[in-house]
C-alpha cells in the first residue's frame, strides 16, 4: 500500500481518548485504574491511525483547542501522523472508555463454546465537542484547500459527529461542510443521526456511506422496517445462517446504496457487515479469537475498506472486517496489528446474497 495517494481524513469533532483499564468498576466508590492509555481520538483519528499501520498514506485534519487540543497534537506527532490542524479557542473534549479487565477474565474462563472468546465489559463516556464560529470558518478553508483539484488523495473520508458551532443545527454544519469538500472528490462518510439526513437527503455525490444497523433503522424509520421484516433467518447452505437482524441490514443497505446512487455498508457488530451497491449485496463476517475494547472497530473497518476498495467488494470487505476484529483485540481505539489482520483477513467469510434471493428454502 506504501506509494499510493494518501487518504484524507476528516475529522469535524476530534477527541483526546483515554482509557483506564481496572480491576472491576465499583459505583459509588473509588475506583483507581491500574492502566492509563491516551491517544488521539475521534473517528477520523481512529481511520488515520489503522491506515498508517498498514503502511498507507493518510493526511488527518480538524478543529483542536485548548490544553486537549495541545495534547492530541503532540500525541499524533508521536505516533508519527501527518496531521493539519486549524485552532479553536474552545478546548477540544476528552473521551473516556472505562475496561473492566476482572469481568473479561470472568467471561473467558466461562466461555462454553470451546472458543475461549476473551470480552472485556467496557463502558464509554463521550464529551459533546464544541468550536467556535472563528474554528469552524478556518475548518471550512482546509478542508477547501485539502480537496481543491490537484491534490493528491485518493478519496476522502468524512468521519464522525458534528461539533456544537453555537446554537446552529448538526444538519446545517454538515451542509456547509460537504459543500467545501470538492465536488469531483470521491467522497466517503460514515457519521449520524441529523448529519447523515443530510448526507443522504442532500446534494453532495457520495461514493461510499458505513452506518451501523442501529443508525440505518433510525434514519429508515420504524414502518420502513415493520415492512422488510423477514419471516426466517437467510441461509447460505446448510452451514451459513444470515440472522433476522442481517437480512434486515441487507436491506437497510441496499435501500441507502439506490437513495445515495452509490455503495452502502450496514455493520453488524459481531454479526458481520453487509455491502450493497443498490443491487447486488454481500454480507461478511469473522470471529475475532479475543475481544478486549471493540470501541473504535466500525472505524477500523471503513480504514479496511478505503484501503482494498480497488480490489473489488469481497476483497474490501475482507479486509475491513479484518481491521474490525484486530482492533477489537487492543485496550484502545484504532489500533491494529499487520500480521492479525492479514490472518483475519484469511479467515473472513464473504458470500454473495444476491444471488440467494428466491432460493431461501
Amino acid at each position: 500500500m506504501t506509494g499510493s495517494p494518501s487518504v484524507l481524513c476528516i475529522g469535524p469533532s476530534p477527541s483526546l481518548d483515554r482509557t483506564l483499564v481496572l480491576d472491576r468498576i465499583a459505583l459509588g466508590s473509588v475506583n483507581r485504574a491500574k492502566q492509563v492509555i491516551a491517544q488521539p481520538g475521534g473517528k477520523a483519528a481512529n481511520v488515520a491511525k489503522v491506515v498508517a499501520a498498514l503502511g498507507g498514506a493518510s493526511v488527518l485534519c480538524g478543529p483542536v483547542g485548548g490544553g486537549t487540543g495541545d495534547e492530541i497534537k503532540r500525541l499524533a506527532q508521536l505516533a508519527g501522523l501527518d496531521c493539519r490542524w486549524v485552532e479553536s479557542s474552545l478546548p477540544t473534549r476528552v473521551c473516556t472508555t472505562i475496561v473492566d479487565s476482572q469481568t473479561a477474565e470472568v467471561n473467558a474462563s466461562q466461555t462454553a463454546d470451546g472458543n475461549n472468546v476473551q470480552r472485556g465489559t467496557v463502558t464509554d463516556f463521550n464529551e459533546p465537542g464544541a468550536i467556535d464560529e472563528a474554528g469552524w470558518s478556518e475548518f471550512l478553508k482546509l478542508v477547501a484547500e485539502l480537496t481543491a483539484p490537484g491534490v493528491d488523495h485518493s478519496r476522502v473520508l468524512l468521519s464522525g459527529s458534528l461539533p456544537a458551532v453555537g446554537a446552529r443545527e448538526a444538519g446545517e454544519l454538515m451542509g456547509e461542510l460537504t459543500r467545501s469538500i470538492e465536488s469531483s472528490a470521491e467522497l466517503w462518510v460514515d457519521t449520524s443521526w441529523a448529519a447523515l439526513a443530510e448526507i443522504i437527503d442532500g446534494d453532495r455525490s457520495v461514493t461510499v456511506l458505513k452506518v451501523n444497523l442501529s443508525e440505518a433503522l433510525e434514519y429508515l424509520g420504524h414502518d420502513w422496517q415493520e415492512s422488510v421484516l423477514p419471516e426466517s433467518d437467510y441461509k447460505f447452505g446448510a452451514d451459513l445462517v444470515l440472522p433476522e437482524a442481517g437480512v434486515v441490514g441487507s436491506r437497510a443497505a441496499t435501500e441507502l446504496a439506490k437513495r445515495i446512487d452509490g455503495t452502502a455498508v450496514v455493520t453488524l457488530g459481531s454479526g458481520g457487515a453487509v455491502l450493497s451497491g443498490g443491487q447486488a449485496w454481500w454480507w461478511g463476517k469473522v470471529d475475532a479469537p479475543r475481544v478486549l475494547n471493540p470501541t473504535g472497530s466500525g472505524d477500523s473497518f471503513f480504514a479496511g475498506l478505503a484501503l482494498a476498495w480497488e480490489e473489488g467488494p469481497v476483497e474490501a470487505l475482507r479486509l475491513a472486517l479484518a481491521c474490525g476484529a484486530s482492533n477489537a483485540a487492543h485496550l484502545s481505539a484504532g489500533m491494529v496489528e499487520p500480521d492479525s489482520v492479514a490472518e483475519l483477513t484469511r479467515l473472513a467469510v464473504v458470500v454473495e446474497g444476491s444471488r440467494q434471493e428466491g432460493n431461501n428454502d
